[in-house]
């Protein structure tokens, strides 16, 4: 290798790229030997080794120093250096010049003042534009043939920007230089492919398959050879096609994924709960997303309050513990005392808050103590209403979050086995004379007044807005006996009454109500069968967890689903009426 050893001739080396390579070489030899100053004997691996890292660490230049082409440097660094051709980019205000702003605290006259009379030089801020304005000139001397000056009509987002003054006085000073005209190139690819600049011959092969799209050109031969994915190409136009087509039925890109008979089957041997099958009759999307894919909401920002939700659960626990002590007090065949009543409350309430400290955040400390009077207040309430009811209806619970299963065999479809309904009851009570059960499910509300869908439980379950309350009255209790009625009891700190009941009669089933209730559960059924998740909007749209997920906004695919005949049949159930009893 030349320029390895010492004694290559000089014309050897200047003539063969190969010096270089000999030359940093040497270098590392060289520094191999500064070791010998340790006198320290090394063996044979750990020199191999060193000299590894050495040769590592060792660069050679790709061309030599003097080299001729472009070279791509901030304004600092190409200042004083001479080009043929400069290209400077960036001429837009708060850019070049940089925007500079005096400090608040040290203003630039209190910094001449430190000069003067104390002799402190605190440089201005101020003073950076002249800094700017030298830096500007110099640049425009380092070009000997060509200056060009570039700046931006626009931001990304389409927002006008301001043009840098220093281009003003160029145009209004002049030079000696012969100018050419302004050049502005359209934001648009489609219009630049006009211009000679953008030719084909001078495009990159990414605007060149852009150009072709927008021409109505097929690029996945170019693709291909370019090594790009030209089936991902294909297929995804095909679907794009699909997504911007005009017509009035759903399409496979619009929610149809179609029968899948192991997930049926392993839904009907699990058992269907009212909840998902409520989520389905508002939107079919948002069950696919909940319950099919599983997919897990964006999680929500910091709030100042405990959502209600979190509330709700809080009021379930509060009320499951409280009830457990009371009933084992004799409660309520067995008046308590209020005093006696309002220490198990307390007892209950401060079980449930003290594990929930411990595991979650409890927010600001005025907040969570509002929170926890305000269940307190509602629990209180809740018993007190319960102890009327039990002595009026002869109902006293039995049960606290039990685990019940029923049967749906009032369908007609006979292919169908008689489906398994599973649900967990908040609260069971029992009537010994005559004999009979109530099922009782807490609802925390915190509007301020009732809804329609909740005063009438038996329209609500007809139009699937409230599933629960029919297919808990499916479910049987300890003895195979199903309940008599089923109660939504609303803890509602804000309504008139912080305590409302709504009752839905296990007998509406056989009533006038009960076809159409038959329908509707049927309807959803087969909705679900066939894999139908299309989109479904409404006022609901506003406050979904996977709205991030839909395409509500995207026009064709909104008309499909407004105008197609599974989300009509949604539509309609929701117009349905029944006749008050």
């Amino acid at each position: 290798i030349p320029g390895l050893v010492a004694d290559s001739s000089e014309e050897e080396e200047r003539s063969d790229r190969l010096a270089a390579l000999g030359a940093a070489i040497h270098g590392v030899f060289a520094q191999l030997r500064q070791l010998d100053r340790l006198g320290e004997t090394v063996s044979w691996d750990e020199w191999a080794r060193t000299f590894a890292q050495a040769m590592e660490r060792a660069r050679l230049p790709i061309e030599p120093s003097p080299h001729a082409g472009v070279q791509v440097l901030d304004a600092m660094a190409a200042r004083g250096v001479p080009f043929r051709a400069l290209f400077l980019l960036g001429l837009n205000e708060k850019i070049f010049p940089r925007f500079i702003r005096e400090d608040a605290f040290l203003r630039d006259r209190n910094r001449r003042v430190l000069d003067a009379t104390l002799g402190y030089k605190v440089d201005e801020k101020l003073a950076g534009y002249d800094e700017e304005r030298l830096l500007f000139a110099l640049l425009q001397q380092a070009a000997r043939q060509r200056l060009y000056l570039l700046y931006q009509r626009a931001d990304a987002e389409g927002r006008s920007l301001a043009v840098s003054a220093y281009l003003d006085e160029v145009q209004r000073v002049g030079s000696d230089r012969p100018r050419e005209p302004e050049l502005r190139l359209p934001r648009r690819l489609s219009d630049r492919l006009s211009l000679p600049l953008f030719a084909r011959p001078l495009l990159t092969r990414e605007e060149l398959a852009l150009g072709l799209i927008l021409q109505d050109q097929d690029p996945s031969a170019l693709l291909e050879a370019a090594g790009g994915e030209a089936l991902l190409f294909r297929h995804g136009m095909h679907a794009l096609r699909l997504l911007e087509g005009e017509t009035h039925e759903l399409g496979p890109h619009d929610g149809l994924v179609g029968r899948f008979d192991r997930r049926w089957e392993a839904l009907a041997a699990r058992g269907l709960a009212p909840t998902p099958l409520q989520q389905y009759a508002r939107c079919p999307f948002q069950y696919f997303s909940s319950q099919v894919l599983r997919l897990e909401p964006v999680r929500q920002p910091a709030m100042g309050e405990l959502p209600a939700q979190v509330l709700g659960e809080l009021c379930h626990a509060v009320l499951r513990s409280c009830y457990q002590r009371l009933v084992a007090a004799g409660w309520p065949q067995r008046e308590l005392p209020p005093a006696s009543v309002q220490d198990h409350v307390r007892c209950a309430a401060g079980e449930v808050f003290a594990a929930y400290e411990s595991g979650h955040g409890t927010g600001y400390a005025l907040t969570w103590q509002l929170a926890q009077d305000t269940i307190l207040a509602l629990v209180t309430a809740v018993v007190e209403e319960d102890q009327e009811d039990c002595r009026a209806s002869g109902f006293h619970p039995i049960g606290f979050e039990v685990e019940a299963e029923g049967t749906l065999s009032v369908l007609d479809r006979p292919e169908w086995k008689p489906l398994k309904v599973r649900g967990r009851l908040d609260r069971v009570d029992r009537r010994e004379t005559p004999p009979g059960f109530r099922l009782v499910d807490y609802k925390y509300r915190q509007g301020s007044k009732m809804k329609d869908d909740d005063k009438n439980l038996v329209l609500s379950a007809v139009r699937g807005f409230r599933l629960q309350p029919p297919l808990y009255a499916l479910m049987t209790i300890s003895d195979r006996s199903l309940p008599e009625r089923v109660e939504f009891v609303f803890l509602a700190p804000h309504w008139e009454s912080v305590v409302t009941r709504s009752r839905f009669e296990a007998s509406s089933w056989h009533a006038e109500a009960g076809q159409k209730l038959k329908q509707t559960v049927q309807t959803l059924l087969e909705g679900v069968e066939a894999g139908q998740y299309f989109i479904l909007p409404d006022g609901y749209c506003d406050h979904c967890e996977f709205t991030a997920a839909c395409r509500r906004y995207h026009g064709p695919t909104w008309w499909r689903a407004h105008s197609s005949a599974p989300a009509r049949r949604l539509r309609q159930l929701r117009k349905q009426k029944v006749s008050r009893t």
